[in-house]
């Protein structure tokens, strides 16, 4: 069976359950959080790899702390 990996969104920590389990909940093993497995269709997850946000599927920058993906680094911005 194919594997689904995903993150829990609490502690960060990666997890994979396997595709029959699309759509239970699980408990994540290292901080007891209860995560609903995604299922087969929904898009992999980014996660931030400076801060380990969870990121959406199509995000280029982390809003968390200002990681660039494409660029490889944080990037600053100056508010006015």
């Amino acid at each position: 069976m194919a594997a689904i990996e995903f993150t829990c969104e609490h502690c960060k920590q990666n997890l994979e359950a396997t595709d029959d389990m699309a759509g239970q909940e699980v408990e994540c093993p290292n901080c007891g959080n209860i995560i609903a497995v995604p299922g087969k269709n929904v898009p992999p997850q980014k996660i931030c790899p400076e801060c380990k946000n969870v990121m959406p599927p199509d995000a280029v920058l982390c809003v968390n702390c200002g990681y660039h993906l494409k660029l490889g680094k944080k990037i600053q911005t100056e508010f006015t």
